[in-house]
């Protein structure tokens, strides 16, 4: 079977601005070959004065990262690797909850072009409950507003192959494949799908702003992977949650229930104690597969 053509290396940038005209984000499109890192050149961007919605787009990363510095493989042709600069000026809880925003944003783009996505939290998108897309938001403060936000999103193309991860990852040229042409005449272009995305995300942190946190946790149980169901805490050494009376403890190694989404992005899960926790995603992760 020929390869699809490579994901990125379709997209004319200067096509991409006019399809996104009058939108906050793409105004403003970088293409590169190969980059260390698109969050990096977002910043650099951001730091002279990059506008709101700049987008940094590569068609390879050689130093990808995802959460907590895990590596994320961005071989080009295998995806669609980029990052968004945003100025948001958000607070506590809405500042909390930029990360999910962005995911939510994504995963519905994916719905309205006939993949069933939903989300993991904190950071991943699944499609068949095999991760498609990774999201990395890396922000800075100015006292208690987030002034500066780099928004990075990874979303395979081709399935890649990651040691000791076949069969819970996936890309998207399988997953159109295997929706089976819901999408007549075929599957779409990788330029349809990153304007759908960016279409998405932006309608996202709009609702952000407009209405608060409130819409993203009401949306939650529709959109999570795993609500109410038995997730593995993972963990780095140390990590502590908050129960219900605000007093930290350490988080429970063991299966717990997972629950809703708190309104500064937190996830509320049920210890086999029966306390409930308030986990962030500084101190874990959730490990979906069945217990």
């Amino acid at each position: 079977m020929t390869p699809s053509p490579p994901a990125s290396g379709f997209i004319d940038p200067k096509a991409l601005v006019r399809r996104l005209k009058g939108s906050l984000l793409g105004g403003a499109v970088r293409l590169l070959d190969e980059v260390g890192s698109t969050n990096d050149l977002a910043w650099e961007w951001a730091a002279s004065g990059a506008p709101e919605g700049a987008l940094v787009l590569a068609r390879a990363q050689t130093r990808g990262r995802g959460r907590a510095g895990r590596t994320w493989l961005s071989p080009a042709g295998g995806g669609l690797w980029f990052s968004i600069v945003l100025h948001p000026g958000l607070v506590h809880p809405a500042a909390g909850m930029l990360p999910l925003a962005v995911g939510f944003g994504v995963a519905a783009g994916l719905r309205r072009l006939g993949l069933r996505a939903e989300l993991k939290w904190p950071n991943d998108v699944l499609v068949r409950g095999r991760k498609v897309c990774g999201v990395l938001v890396e922000g800075r403060f100015s006292g208690s507003r987030l002034a500066t936000a780099v928004a990075g999103v990874g979303v395979n193309w081709t399935v890649p192959e990651v040691p000791g991860r076949a069969g819970r990852v996936t890309g998207l040229e399988a997953e159109f494949a295997a929706a089976g042409g819901r999408r007549p005449p075929g599957p779409p272009s990788a330029e349809d799908v990153l304007a759908t995305l960016l279409l998405d995300i932006e309608k996202a942190y709009l609702v952000l702003h407009g209405a608060g946190t409130a819409p993203f946790v009401r949306a939650w149980p529709a959109y999570s992977a795993h609500f109410a169901r038995p997730v593995r805490l993972s963990r780095p050494v140390g990590g502590a949650a908050r129960a219900s009376t605000g007093a930290p403890r350490p988080l429970p190694d063991s299966w717990v229930l997972s629950g809703g989404l708190l309104p500064d992005g937190r996830l509320e899960v049920l210890a086999p104690d029966g306390t409930r926790l308030a986990v962030d995603s500084a101190d874990a992760g959730l490990d979906l597969e069945p217990c």
